[in-house]
């Protein structure tokens, strides 16, 4: 499930670092402040959902479309949760 994928947000945070452009594996390290493994895992789990690929000539990630697409849908997501949750209240 792609709900899955979101529900770490270490995982939003790559989405989010790889939106406009690819990044290696150091960059993303860097940016997320994730280490070895730990962003291994993660990675892992983004790409096993279709989100992000790799690109193999240079060993960058980047987002897939399904990844940007879902990226960029995530604002109007939350909009409708906090809608949700306010007929609740």
């Amino acid at each position: 499930m792609i709900v899955d994928a979101l529900s770490s947000t270490a995982r939003v945070r790559i989405l989010k670092a790889l939106h406009d452009e690819g990044k290696s594996f150091t960059a993303l390290s860097k940016l997320t402040k994730l280490r070895g493994g730990n962003l291994l895992f993660h990675l892992d789990k983004l790409q096993s959902k279709g989100l992000i690929r790799q690109r193999e000539e240079r060993g960058e990630y980047q987002t897939s479309l399904q990844g940007h697409n879902l990226l960029n849908s995530l604002p109007e997501v939350v909009k409708v949760l906090e809608i949700e949750n306010s007929k609740q209240d």
